[in-house]
């Protein structure tokens, strides 16, 4: 396990513990005490538990990669905004939940957002809109609703994915590069728009 007290390594720049076999909640909180972090990879450990509200108030972080942790819950909370600096969020294969809150649209460096494969549901909060530096945007494999084509507007997104394919498609998008669905089989299928 990760000791708490790397949490109090105050000019640490990064912490990349990503394809380790870590178990547990993250043991540290990022706060304060870790003014210098800008990059905090822990993907594909075993982590468990929600992430600390303290994470999503750290002004100089830019990386967040949480991906294929399978058991780590929660919501995103509206405490988000507080991410000024944020150019890539990575929560995939997760167990998260809730709906997206409305505040994430403050994250006007937001390049890469991957929520695929979660619990998340609801409408996406039209203030997404506002995430005009946003490149990389993946949502299928959860139970979004509604319409995306409010991100359709003038923009560069290479990649958009979502659960827009097939007879159980949720979301409806025009402009997804690829729309996913489940298969009579109980598979995954994702295909380019």
């Amino acid at each position: 396990t990760l000791p708490p007290s790397l949490g109090l390594l105050s000019n640490l720049e990064e912490i990349l513990m990503q394809y380790n076999s870590f178990r547990g909640p993250l043991p540290f909180a990022v706060d304060n005490k870790m003014p210098s972090l800008r990059i905090l990879n822990m993907a594909r450990n075993s982590l468990t538990g929600t992430l600390p509200l303290s994470l999503f108030t750290s002004t100089d972080l830019e990386v967040i990669d949480f991906t294929r942790n399978e058991y780590l819950n929660g919501t995103i909370p509206k405490e988000i905004s507080g991410l000024n600096n944020l150019k890539t969020m990575l929560l995939a294969v997760n167990s998260f939940s809730g709906e997206v809150p409305a505040s994430i649209g403050e994250l006007k460096q937001l390049e890469i957002l991957d929520l695929e494969i979660n619990e998340f549901t609801g409408q996406l909060p039209p203030t997404m809109a506002e995430l005009t530096s946003l490149k990389k945007l993946m949502l299928q494999g959860n139970d979004f609703t509604g319409s995306l084509n409010f991100l359709c507007q003038p923009r560069f997104i290479n990649r958009f994915s979502a659960d827009c394919w097939g007879t159980d498609n949720e979301v409806v998008c025009d402009c997804c590069t690829a729309c996913c669905g489940v298969t009579k089989s109980g598979g995954w299928i994702c295909a380019g728009n």
